[in-house]
């Protein structure tokens, strides 16, 4: 079948390994800025695991639990991206570093990504 490392539906984001998938993806995370990760994190890198004790049947993935990579303000129901920066480990052996700018375009349609990524060194 197809290969992939990330998959998104509106706001959730899975990655293609742990209990998303049968690849061996993993993700960390930090809060240090994009252009400052130029190489990638020897170790802290977590999967997405099976739904575990919470109010929804949800994966507990990685982007949602682990590092959730959004604010959300329930008095107007809307997503603000927060200033992490994610790092993919996929299970070719490759690196790439992921922040997320916006979540909504110019109009305020949402689920229309707004973000940049780009290959890094291997630790």
């Amino acid at each position: 079948g197809d290969r992939w490392d990330l998959a998104f539906q509106r706001f959730h984001i899975r990655a293609r390994g742990g209990a998303s998938g049968d690849g061996g993806v993993q993700i960390a995370f930090t809060d240090a800025g994009y252009a400052a990760v130029t190489q990638a994190p020897a170790t802290g890198y977590l999967e997405d695991l099976p739904d575990g004790d919470d109010d929804n049947p949800d994966l507990d993935t990685v982007f949602d639990k682990a590092g959730v990579w959004y604010d959300y303000d329930p008095m107007f129901h809307s997503l603000t991206t927060r200033p992490l920066v994610y790092v993919v480990k996929t299970d070719e052996g490759a690196y790439f570093k992921l922040k997320f700018d916006a979540y909504y375009d110019k109009t305020g349609t949402p689920a229309l990504f707004k973000l940049r990524y780009a290959p890094i060194a291997a630790p």
